[in-house]
């Protein structure tokens, strides 16, 4: 019988990959929102109503627990409310991992994808497993991108990825489609893939979908993370050329999503009506709050997600007011850092009556620590 050196064991240092050791991330660990209302990480603020989550339920049997599910059917779906051939879509667990599979299959080692920033962070990660590096363009004060500069990159570096989050997360600004057509030529010219991530899809009009038939090296990612309010499910997927999703289905796991998320998605297809209500009821809730805090004199911005930023007055400010809007049992998000969001909070957000009752309960600590244009 072996005995194990505990001593020993608390020694050991393994060899780190050298994938690995380039990536650099702290790892925070997820808060206690218990009794709180969730508006921090931009999900469904509120979850599905009850009796649309135990019809759902009622259609889950042992087996979506016990085996291993195909995703075709899912993928039928998904194909005929988009509008494209089952072959132009690859079903994966949220949008993260199809991100993740785009990455694998065009970025190689010592390549250099092209990002904006700020913007999703996972995708230095991303960067970093494969070897290869990230050429970012900045935003400007005003949250505004400069495409030309985006553009030039382009030609300037000849990268093998553009990456471009539409909409955008830190900033909720969006590309307009002649940006992304003009991306999708730029990047075709030096032989790169536009990867656009549209995790916000459904709280904009704006989508690159139509470039996919345009273009060969244009791939889409959207997710039921968000809109559809499954974040905890992990439903995504992919949509590019044919060519292009089996180059992607290489590197993707033996199974797509997991066995309840895609009989989940299949309820939400089966119930668009539904389930694009609620999306109105989040832009209604969005427009609400920004027009709100713009008569507040507050400085604020257009989104085009579902969440609003708002710049505090100093870092401190930015501090005292989530902490003291939690103290109300609500979580927001923030202080943001790095430039040009820095001393900004973000507030997921919800229908319109959630959201003045958002603003009655802590309309004192948002004047207090808001920067105004007065």
């Amino acid at each position: 019988m072996s005995r194990v050196h505990h001593g020993m064991t608390r020694q050991f240092i393994p060899p780190i990959a050298a994938r690995s050791s380039r990536v650099h991330r702290i790892v925070m660990p997820f808060e206690d929102r218990t009794g709180l209302m969730r508006m921090d990480r931009n999900e469904d603020v509120i979850g599905w109503e009850e009796e649309r989550l135990q019809e759902v339920l009622r259609q889950i049997d042992p087996t979506d627990l016990a085996a291993y599910h195909d995703a075709d059917h899912v993928q039928a779906q998904i194909a005929q409310w988009l509008n494209v051939d089952p072959e132009n879509v690859v079903i994966t667990a949220g949008s993260s991992e199809a991100v993740q599979l785009v990455f694998e299959t065009y970025l190689d080692e010592g390549g250099v994808a092209v990002a904006l920033h700020p913007s999703y962070g996972l995708y230095e990660v991303f960067a970093a497993k494969c070897g290869g590096e990230i050429r970012s363009i900045s935003f400007d004060d005003k949250l505004q991108i400069d495409v030309e500069a985006i553009a030039e990159t382009i030609r300037g570096h000849s990268p093998s990825l553009v990456v471009i989050a539409n909409p955008n997360q830190p900033t909720g600004s969006v590309l307009e489609i002649e940006d992304l057509r003009l991306l999708a030529e730029e990047s075709m010219a030096v032989g790169a893939i536009l990867l656009v991530d549209e995790a916000y899809s459904l709280f904009t009009p704006i989508t690159a979908l139509p470039l996919v038939d345009e273009f060969a090296n244009v791939v889409v990612t959207q997710t039921f993370s968000k809109a559809m309010g499954l974040a905890g499910l992990r439903f995504g997927y992919c949509v590019g050329d044919s060519a292009r999703i089996e180059e992607i289905n290489k590197l993707r796991p033996l199974t797509q999503s997991n066995s309840l998320a895609l009989v989940i998605a299949e309820y939400v297809l089966a119930n668009l009506d539904w389930a694009l209500g609620r999306v109105a009821k989040v832009i209604e809730g969005r427009e609400y709050l920004i027009a709100r805090f713009r008569e507040m004199g507050f400085v604020t911005f257009d989104s085009h997600t579902n969440f609003v930023l708002l710049e505090c007055a100093s870092l401190q400010d930015a501090q005292e007011l989530v902490n003291e809007i939690r103290g109300r049992d609500f979580a927001i998000r923030g202080p943001l850092r790095g430039y040009p969001v820095d001393n900004f909070v973000r507030v997921t957000v919800a229908a319109p009556a959630i959201m003045q009752r958002f603003l009655a309960q802590n309309e004192e600590s948002l004047r207090m620590h808001a920067k105004t244009f007065r």
